[in-house]
């Protein structure tokens, strides 16, 4: 039988720590590691991205952190799944969950 790994990957980037203003926690994505930016761009509800006018300037690719939180546990972080050819005893499938 063949043996399964079970295990997480970050992608070499970890949760970025929020940005403050005026009392709204948000981040950038335009901000964010190369692999999160591309991901997020693609996932996240357009409705999740919000606008700040911030010292005359828009930001117009703001996300509050809260939502960024959520989305990096329910995306950022997805399980892979690793096939291994190893047989076990009496025909058993082992699946071991490992966290990197």
């Amino acid at each position: 039988m063949s043996k399964f790994h079970l295990h997480y990957t970050h992608k070499n980037s970890m949760r970025v720590d929020p940005e403050f203003y005026k009392g709204i926690e948000y981040i950038r994505i335009s901000s964010l590691p190369e692999d999160q930016k591309e991901k997020i761009t693609l996932t996240i509800s357009q409705d999740k991205v919000i606008k700040i006018q911030m010292e005359g300037k828009l930001l117009s690719d703001c996300i509050q952190y809260v939502d960024y939180l959520i989305w990096f546990e329910a995306h950022h972080q997805s399980p892979l799944i690793v096939k291994s050819q190893e047989r076990q005893p009496h025909g058993l499938l082992d699946f071991t969950l490992n966290k990197n």
